[in-house]
């Protein structure tokens, strides 16, 4: 048995395509990345990496703005393009990209500006861009985000498993709430299947409820774990991280991910002195945590 790499580079067409799919201002490089074992006989199988991601790296043939661009992994078939966690380090005029994603595919570094009206001296303003032109977050329309609106369990489900580079899965994610066909199912079972995300006691999910701050500090640090981070806690540190807030004494099963939240720095306040872990969180809110979350993983720079 053998094992084949093969590297290909994007055609014309192709990279018109991924620039359609990303709706992106161009596509600064790409290629077709496989590896194969292959047998005597000829006859071939892809290799599987596992959840561990792998680093690839692309030498650019220009500069490119890393605020505004990322890698990509462009699927044919839906003719769609996912963020793919990636790092950008320019030396002499030369740029290199390191994508971090584990599986064959077709991989492309793209470049957009996306702004928001509504967002418009935002204080989050900078955090929801940055991540809209990475295609990590979405607006409501193409120039609408409504970053102080309430945010769901499901929505925010989505958002990290694209946070985190994974692939929708198609098989059901085990919550009897969770109906075929949603928007959301396949990212929900991405997200179960991952251990990012939890049920309640009698089977549910409740997709369309609205997310408390502390749910998503709880996912967030289950993220973290996925990308190999340590999140563990002593009961000094945590208490040392919630001494601050004098609103603290609501926690009870989110205890230690909120602790773990503020030390990692992924959590503030709502105030110096109140945390309000039970509070709804906004989808300003959340693309902000999830910038932080993506530095913190070192999967942007």
């Amino acid at each position: 048995m053998s094992v084949r790499f093969a590297i290909k580079k994007l055609s014309g067409s192709e990279r018109d395509e991924i620039k359609q799919a990303a709706n992106s201002a161009s596509v600064a490089d790409g290629v077709h990345l496989s590896v194969e074992a292959a047998n005597k006989e000829g006859r071939t199988v892809p290799v599987s990496f596992g959840s561990a991601p792998v680093t690839y790296q692309l030498r650019l043939g220009q500069t490119v703005d890393r605020s505004k661009a990322t890698g990509v992994l462009y699927d044919p078939v839906t003719k769609r393009a996912r963020f793919v966690p990636t790092l950008f380090d320019t030396r002499n005029g030369q740029t290199t990209a390191t994508l971090k994603r584990s599986g064959n595919g077709t991989y492309a570094i793209i470049e957009m500006n996306k702004s928001f009206a509504d967002m418009a001296n935002h204080w989050a303003q900078a955090d929801v861009e940055l991540l809209a032109n990475k295609l990590v977050v979405e607006g409501v329309s193409d120039n609408r985000f409504e970053g102080d609106r309430p945010i769901t369990r499901s929505e925010f489900a989505a958002l990290l498993v694209r946070a985190l580079g994974l692939s929708p899965v198609t098989a059901k994610s085990g919550f009897n709430d969770v109906v075929s066909g949603a928007w959301y199912a396949e990212d929900v079972a991405a997200a179960a299947a991952a251990g990012l995300i939890s049920g309640y006691e009698d089977g549910s999910f409740r997709p369309d409820r609205q997310i408390k701050r502390e749910e998503q500090a709880a996912m967030l640090i289950r993220a973290m774990s996925y990308a190999g981070l340590e999140t563990q806690l002593s009961q000094a540190k945590q208490s040392e991280a919630l001494v601050p807030f004098k609103d603290t004494g609501s926690l009870s099963w989110a205890k230690a991910e909120v602790a773990a939240a503020i030390h990692a720095g992924l959590l503030n306040g709502m105030t110096a002195e109140t945390l309000e872990a039970g509070g709804v969180a906004t989808r300003a809110q959340s693309a902000v945590m999830l910038k932080r979350f993506l530095s913190k993983a070192n999967y942007i720079n």
